[in-house]
């Protein structure tokens, strides 16, 4: 999902778990990044 993705938007609060791996592999390819999480806080 992340290879074929230009946007990733997320809601990640904990920095563990699958889905915090996947937004880490969304860094390693360069993929912009949303977390709703950041906006909140």
């Amino acid at each position: 999902m992340i290879d074929r993705s230009d946007l990733v938007i997320c809601c990640i609060q904990h920095k563990s778990g699958g889905a915090y791996r996947t937004i880490q592999y969304a860094e390693k390819q360069c993929k912009k990044i949303v977390n709703f999480t950041d906006e909140t806080e």
